[in-house]
């Protein structure tokens, strides 16, 4: 960190000292790593991203939506795949190949803006993820109540109401905000923090926690299950031994 002199507001004459941070890479260095990283690692993982998950949507699609666990993967595809493609158009128009050219400003400006459609998208598949990881607990602990704890029209509004979140959330977001939607930063620190950072750390927790109850569950019903098969087998051990006295 150095201290440069630079002129004040107050009268053109007059000087102040100020710290000025230097990065730590050249701009330039900064671009061709960005270009590398782009073709190395966005575009072909965002292209089978996109991919990938249009084969999902169009698998569930056609098993039909009758069962809880078909409409949660098929809205949790749908949020992946606008995840997906939000980040591979957003890193593409931000290409420094593309912010050189006369057109760079705006493609500059449309990669700002895509970037807040990213976060909403994220923040429904983690949402999905939290809900498909609880499904997941509830059938392992209440296997013969399941059905009837979820049903398709609960897990049907459950899922709507996430959807009706978002749309609601990207909504407000470029509305109140406004163009050119980086004027007003303490707005959008309040958002992402209230929108996003809350509800994707908290779905974090809540995947993390039904994924640990899950495998103790698993591993103390697999603990039972030998328990009893090990019984069986000395009682039909003793019932063979005595008949044969």
């Amino acid at each position: 960190m150095t201290t440069e002199v630079y002129p004040t507001m107050d009268s053109p004459n007059a000087t102040s000292f100020a710290p000025i941070i230097r990065p730590l890479m050249s701009l330039a260095l900064m671009d061709i790593l960005f270009i590398a990283n782009f073709f190395g690692f966005t575009l072909p993982f965002s292209l089978l991203g996109v991919s990938t998950n249009i084969a999902n949507i169009i698998v569930y699609y056609q098993i039909g939506l009758s069962e809880s666990s078909n409409v949660h993967f098929f809205t949790l595809s749908v949020f992946d795949f606008f995840v997906s493609l939000t980040s591979f158009m957003s890193r593409l128009l931000y290409n420094p190949i593309l912010r050189d050219l006369s057109t760079g400003p705006l493609t500059t400006y449309m990669a700002h803006c895509l970037s807040h459609a990213w976060i909403v998208v994220t923040c429904g598949s983690a949402m999905m993820t939290a809900l498909i990881s609880t499904e997941r607990c509830v059938c392992v602990v209440f296997p013969l109540k399941v059905k009837t704890l979820l049903t398709r029209r609960r897990s049907l509004f459950l899922t709507l109401a996430v959807v009706a979140y978002h749309v609601i959330f990207t909504i407000v977001l470029y509305l109140d905000t406004g163009p050119p939607y980086d004027a007003h930063p303490q707005k959008l620190s309040f958002y992402y923090f209230s929108s996003y950072v809350i509800p994707s750390t908290t779905c974090f927790f809540i995947v993390v926690l039904a994924t640990i109850f899950l495998v103790v569950k698993l591993r103390t019903n697999q603990k039972f299950v030998i328990h009893r098969a090990q019984l069986k087998i000395v009682h039909v051990t003793h019932c063979f031994t005595s008949a044969k006295k």
